[in-house]
C-alpha cells in the first residue's frame, strides 16, 4: 500500500470530507479522491460510501482506518528517530490548555518556545480542564496545563504555578457582600460544570458554608472571556483568576474584591501521559514551562497581583 494513498485515505476517514481533506493535506480535490479510488481497486473494496453530500466509512473503511493510522504513526516515530540522531529539535506537539493557562500563560511559553526551535510545530487547543485530561488520557494530546488535579493513575500531574481569584463585577454589587450569606443576594455569572475555576469556585463557596446551588445565577458560560463579557454588561458578578481579571483594573464600571471570609484556593498543573514517549522537543517545551511560569509568578508578585502564602 502506498503511504501518500493511505494518509488521505485517513484524512478524508476523519474529515468526513474529500474537499476538507485536500485542503488540509494542501492537494487538490481530484487527487485526494484518486488515492482512495486507487486503495478501493488495491483492495477491491469500497471504503466509503456516498450519500447525496456526505462521505460515511463502510465497515472495510473502519477496519483499515484502525491499521492505517497505527502504520503512520510507527513511520512518524521512524522519522523522527532518524533525525534525533543528528540531535535536532523538531516533529510537532499538540498541546491542551484549560481556560486561564491556555489564554494567559501557555501564549508565552509557546513565543518563547518558537523563537528558540522555529522547526517545532505547535498546535494549542483550548477546553476545560476535564476534557483536556481527558483527550491527554486518550492520546489525542502530547501534554496540558489545567486548573485541577485528578487521581488517574495513567497521569502525571505536576504545579507549575499558583493562581489567586478574585471578585469581579460591578461595585454596586460587591458593595453589598458583607458577610458570607449576602453572596446569596446578589446575580452571578458562573462557569460550566468540568471547569477547574468552577471546581474552585464550589470548594470555596463551602468552606464558608455556602452551596452553589444557593447562587443567584443568571448566566453559565463555557469561556473565561464570556464570563467576563457577560460581568461587564452587568449581567452579575463572578470569581475568576487574577490572570484574567487584571485588564479589567482599566476599566472604571468594574471592581476587583477579596473578602476575608472567602478563600478560593487552585493551581496550575503540567499534566501528559505516563506510558507516553516524551521526546526532545516535548521535553524541552516542558522545562520552558517550568521557567516561563516563574517568570511570570515573579512578575505577578512584584506587580502586587499575587501574594506570597
Amino acid at each position: 500500500m502506498d503511504i501518500v494513498r493511505l494518509k488521505s485515505f485517513c484524512k478524508v476517514f476523519e474529515l468526513k470530507s474529500f474537499s476538507k481533506a485536500a485542503k488540509d493535506l494542501f492537494v487538490s480535490q481530484p487527487t485526494v479522491s484518486s488515492h482512495v479510488s486507487s486503495l478501493e481497486e488495491e483492495l477491491d473494496q469500497k471504503l466509503f460510501d456516498r450519500i447525496g453530500k456526505s462521505v460515511i466509512p463502510t465497515v472495510a473503511g473502519h477496519t483499515i482506518y484502525k491499521y492505517a493510522k497505527k502504520i503512520l504513526e510507527l513511520l512518524y516515530k521512524a522519522e523522527l528517530e532518524v533525525k534525533l540522531l543528528k540531535n535536532q529539535v523538531v516533529g510537532s506537539i499538540k498541546i491542551g490548555g484549560s481556560t486561564i493557562p491556555g489564554c494567559y500563560i501557555l501564549p508565552k511559553v509557546i513565543s518563547k518556545y518558537c523563537n528558540s526551535y522555529p522547526k517545532v510545530d505547535i498546535q494549542l487547543e483550548i477546553d476545560d480542564t476535564e476534557k483536556v485530561v481527558n483527550r491527554i488520557l486518550e492520546g489525542s494530546l502530547d501534554i496540558g496545563v489545567v486548573g485541577a488535579v485528578y487521581e488517574i493513575e495513567d497521569l502525571f500531574f505536576q504545579k507549575i504555578i499558583d493562581d489567586r481569584m478574585v471578585f469581579v463585577g460591578n461595585s454596586k454589587y460587591l458593595d453589598k457582600i458583607n458577610s458570607p450569606k449576602d453572596v446569596i443576594n446578589v446575580p452571578w455569572v458562573i462557569r460550566e460544570k468540568g471547569s477547574g475555576t468552577r471546581r474552585a469556585v464550589e470548594a470555596g463557596l463551602k468552606n464558608a458554608g455556602i452551596d452553589i446551588n444557593e447562587l443567584n445565577i443568571k448566566a453559565m458560560v463555557t469561556n473565561t472571556q464570556g464570563l467576563l463579557g457577560l460581568v461587564a454588561s452587568d449581567v452579575g458578578i463572578s470569581v475568576t483568576s487574577m490572570f484574567a481579571a487584571s485588564p479589567l483594573l482599566s476599566m472604571t464600571s468594574l471592581a476587583i474584591k477579596e473578602y476575608p471570609f472567602f478563600e478560593f484556593k487552585r493551581s496550575f498543573y503540567l499534566v501528559y501521559h505516563k506510558g507516553r514517549t516524551i521526546y526532545p522537543a516535548v521535553k524541552i517545551f516542558i522545562d520552558f514551562v517550568y521557567k516561563t511560569s516563574k517568570e511570570i509568578e515573579d512578575k505577578m508578585i512584584a506587580n502586587g497581583r499575587f501574594q506570597h502564602d
